[in-house]
């Protein structure tokens, strides 16, 4: 019966061992498997084109506060009404560009009177003419001059206010 007993536990011994080493080998399969199956995972989400020319746009937006890296004080030698804003908010604007237009009708006034009452003083009376006759002498005056009358060089013209003498 010993032998028969020790037959039997020898054969289940043999038979565990087998199992066990199936199953060693079946959770090693199975381990391996499951790595393959996240590397090839990984690998499909990568995406390739064909390369080709052209412009790169990139879009984003989002919401927030800017804060400027830079400040001016706008400082204005004149004053007056408003009457109309040349740019937008958030617009780039460079240095010498026009921003805004004042008002200026009580300046022309300003101008055309100062004009008569030169010519008040020149006459001695008061001078009931054209208001552009000072153009017009200034005109006379650069033709008899003669050096390049497009090109001023004794009197030069100060648009807006009136004439002058160059400077040499």
């Amino acid at each position: 019966m010993k032998s028969r007993f020790a037959r039997l536990s020898k054969k289940l011994f043999w038979i565990f061992l087998i199992v066990v080493v199936l199953a060693g080998a079946g959770g090693y399969g199975y381990y391996r498997w499951r790595q393959a199956q996240a590397s090839v995972t990984q690998t499909s989400t990568l995406q390739t084109a064909t390369v080709r020319q052209g412009d790169l746009v990139i879009r984003t937006s989002g919401t927030g506060t800017l804060i400027s890296v830079t400040e001016s004080d706008l400082v204005f030698s004149t004053s007056g009404k408003l009457e109309n804003v040349l740019v937008k908010v958030g617009d780039k604007v460079e240095a010498g560009q026009l921003l805004a237009q004042l008002d200026d009708s009580s300046q022309q006034t300003a101008l055309a009177q100062a004009k008569q009452d030169l010519l008040d003083n020149i006459q001695g009376v008061r001078f009931e003419g054209y208001e552009r006759t000072i153009d017009l002498h200034i005109k006379n005056l650069r033709a008899k001059i003669k050096l390049l009358p497009r090109a001023p060089r004794y009197i030069e013209t100060v648009y807006g206010v009136g004439y002058r003498f160059a400077r040499e």
